[in-house]
């Protein structure tokens, strides 16, 4: 199976704002600690550095249908 990236999204610490959405970037590097750039409160803070909490990859076809479901949601949400 094979596949294309369509966007990559990050979002840096911003004090007192929450990390969605997170904007589109150009290029995303991913470390065993996460993603370069990104901020992730609950990791950070609940989960310890948990790094089973780092990265979301999810299909078009997944996204399309939670959106026929009826949920307003788009790429970086």
């Amino acid at each position: 199976m094979t596949g294309t990236v369509l966007q990559l999204n990050a979002k840096p610490r911003i004090p007192d704002q929450f990390g969605l959405p997170k904007a589109a970037v150009p290029e995303l590097r991913v470390t065993t600690s996460g993603a370069e750039g990104d901020y992730n409160r609950w990791r950070t803070e609940k989960g310890k550095g948990d790094p089973d909490q780092a990265i979301l990859l999810i299909t078009r076809e997944v996204l399309d249908g939670i959106v026929r479901d009826g949920w307003p949601v788009k790429p970086g949400d």
